[in-house]
């Protein structure tokens, strides 16, 4: 699961009240459309994971309703992937960086490249 996904999935597991569409694009600064390709995203995680989906309120916003159990399940499941991130491109350059700035050791970048894992498409 992308970054923004788990976000967007954590925003709404801790929301008590719906979301409005305006107010989730605003914050994940996106267009209404990148935020219902999110959306579904989220869904299609909660479908394999056989949890509710989030649904909208007609006027009110988006609304994703689980009990403590469900909750539970999704910060268990948010934390796994966490564990399973690769490094963006970004990320890569500094943690090279930071290894050569402050190792006593030489830092040699074909060992270093084999235990980052890279992410090949953002």
């Amino acid at each position: 699961m992308k970054d923004r996904t788990a976000r967007l999935l954590s925003e709404l597991v801790f929301a008590e009240f719906p979301i409005s569409m305006k107010a989730l694009s605003e914050q994940f600064q996106l267009s209404a459309r990148t935020m219902r390709n999110e959306i579904n995203e989220v869904n299609d995680y909660l479908q394999q994971q056989k949890l509710p989906l989030v649904h909208s309120l007609r006027g009110k916003g988006m609304k994703l309703e689980l009990n403590r159990k469900e909750k539970e399940q999704v910060y268990v499941l948010l934390d796994a992937d966490k564990k399973t991130e690769v490094l963006r491109r970004e990320e890569r350059i500094l943690d090279l960086i930071l290894a050569i700035a402050l190792s006593k050791d030489k830092i040699f970048y074909f060992i270093k490249k084999k235990n980052i894992k890279f992410q090949k498409a953002l």
